[in-house]
């Protein structure tokens, strides 16, 4: 067992990722929240333009396509989703903290909508066949099935029962309320 956790600890790209984690809560713990989370926004915006425009034209080529997309074309047009709707609520989110925070800003059903782009790019990426090439599974019907039945019941239980989170809210607060230049600094 031991060895089968060292062996997957040593793969180049966990270790990037776990490497990137670290440095990210590093710099938040030392740098004044409001500098580190507007860089943070700003870095994911301009990733998400770039990639906007990389992914513009081969997506408009795939919708604009008589006939129906590929599985690889597929990836193309969620990519190009994903990427669009990062920049867009990554702009909307500096523009927001940049003005004030003023609640009218993401109090509104234009702000809401750059949802759609994440729900439609990842019912893509769930639903397209063989998206990931061969030997790389799909997630099978009946786990998809029970996903699906999941989500639903629980936009359903939402809906219905309006939970009152206020208290939930307060709880996380003692914990996300802390930092250098943030609410309190730790002790």
């Amino acid at each position: 067992m031991m060895r089968t956790i060292s062996a997957l600890l040593w793969r180049p790209a966990l270790l990037l990722l776990l490497a990137l984690v670290a440095i990210y809560f590093g710099l938040a713990a030392i740098v004044p929240y409001r500098d580190f989370s507007e860089a943070v926004i700003a870095i994911s915006a301009g990733l998400g333009a770039v990639g906007t425009v990389s992914y513009l034209v081969p997506a408009l080529k795939v919708l604009i396509k008589p006939s129906w997309p590929e599985r690889d074309e597929w990836a193309t047009i969620a990519l190009f989703l994903f990427v669009f709707t990062l920049a867009v609520t990554c702009a909307w989110a500096l523009l927001w903290r940049l003005s004030g925070q003023p609640a009218f800003l993401v109090n509104n059903p234009v702000y809401d909508g750059r949802w759609l782009g994440f729900i439609v790019a990842t019912a893509i990426l769930l639903k397209a066949p063989n998206l990931f090439g061969r030997g790389v599974t799909n997630l099978n019907r009946a786990t998809l099935g029970a996903a699906w039945a999941v989500a639903i019941g629980f936009v359903v239980f939402l809906w219905w029962s309006q939970p009152e989170l206020h208290w939930f809210a307060g709880w996380l607060r003692r914990y996300l309320d802390v930092g250098v230049g943030y609410g309190v600094d730790p002790p």
